[in-house]
């Protein structure tokens, strides 16, 4: 029962997003036209999570703010390290908590600023590199400064808006690698 509750109300998140699931994995809807925006994939890890979109067409909007996040007056944060910019409403993540006894509830925002919704999101989104047919980027300092018992975890559902199109996909995270073990020091040598 609780694995259908909780796979409708994604689902409906899902539909209310103008997205369809698909194996796993949402797809934007659109009107006319192939939409720009083709994949999203999530590498790295919880703490420093990597996002890369592709398709055709791609272009990173101007920031706005077009200073930092935590420099505007509405985010209290003091961050060491970079930042990131937010975007409007023409550039941002959102995450979702998908785990299986988690709520569904909206884990985070970055990067997106609304003065509609007089919002400011103190993540900020890191640009790593960008052409016509890729954006890769991560999130500013605040998420792993801040923002810890919201990390992304793998099994969370992840949407950019980029180019005014929306792409979602369920998060995987490759398994953590473990630690080697440490070797044991030499006893000492005992003198004659």
């Amino acid at each position: 029962m609780f694995g259908l509750r909780r796979a409708g109300l994604v689902a409906v998140a899902f539909v209310v997003l103008g997205l369809v699931v698909l194996g796993g994995v949402a797809v934007s809807i659109g009107k006319g036209a192939a939409a720009p925006v083709a994949s999203l994939a999530v590498s790295g890890s919880p703490g420093k999570p990597i996002v890369t979109v592709s398709g055709s067409g791609l272009h990173v909007p101007t920031p706005n703010p077009a200073t930092a996040p935590t420099k505007q007056p509405q985010c209290p944060l003091k961050v060491n390290g970079n930042p990131g910019l937010d975007y409007g409403t023409g550039f941002y993540l959102q995450a979702w908590d998908g785990q299986p006894n988690g709520s569904n509830q909206l884990r985070l925002v970055a990067g997106r600023n609304s003065s509609q919704l007089s919002e400011l999101d103190c993540i900020g989104l890191i640009v790593l590199a960008k052409s016509p047919t890729t954006v890769t980027f991560t999130l500013g300092e605040a998420y792993g400064q801040y923002y810890k018992p919201y990390w992304i975890q793998t099994g969370d559902v992840v949407e950019v808006v980029l180019n005014g199109v929306a792409q979602a996909t369920v998060v995987h995270f490759p398994p953590a690698k473990p630690k080697p073990a440490a070797k044991p020091k030499p006893a000492a040598k005992s003198k004659p």
